[in-house]
C-alpha cells in the first residue's frame, strides 16, 4: 500500500454566490510532484487552499 501525503474525502465547496465548485470530490495524492492545470476560474487556487488547510470545505475532509 502506498502512503499518501494528501487526501480529499467527499469534499464539497460552494462559492460565495452559492454556485457549487466541487461536489463530493475524493482523491489521494501520492508523495510525488503534482501540478494543477486548468483554465482561469476553474478552481485551482481554491483546491490548493483546501489542500493546505487554509480554507475549510463546506462538507467532507
Amino acid at each position: 500500500m502506498t502512503p499518501y501525503s494528501l487526501t480529499l474525502d467527499r469534499v464539497s465547496y460552494r462559492l460565495a454566490d452559492g454556485r457549487p465548485l466541487f461536489s463530493d470530490l475524493s482523491f489521494s495524492f501520492e508523495p510525488l510532484a503534482t501540478g494543477l492545470v486548468g483554465a482561469n476560474g476553474a478552481g485551482k487556487s481554491v483546491l490548493a487552499r483546501l489542500l493546505a488547510g487554509r480554507l475549510p470545505p463546506d462538507s467532507g475532509q
